[in-house]
């Protein structure tokens, strides 16, 4: 959790003021770290308006249920 938000911080500090992250993907979902922690964490910094939107890929139809579960879509 730490280490995502730590990464996130890091390239919005690379974009500089004038660029905004509009997607966030983690390159790989690890496996040590429950989904449900990962998607927390990644729901919390859209809610902190740091990215607008959340992608994963390279994950099976029952992992992105489960993570749709944690971070439902919220109207704007």
């Amino acid at each position: 959790a730490e280490f995502l938000s730590k990464s996130v911080d890091n390239i919005i500090r690379a974009l500089g003021p004038n660029k905004r992250l509009d997607l966030f993907e983690p390159a790989r979902l690890d496996a040590s770290v429950p989904l449900e922690e990962i998607m927390g964490t990644l729901s919390s910094l859209v809610k902190e308006r740091k990215f607008d939107h959340i992608g994963l890929s390279e994950i099976k139809a029952s992992t992105l249920r489960r993570a749709h579960a944690v971070c439902r879509p919220t109207d704007p």
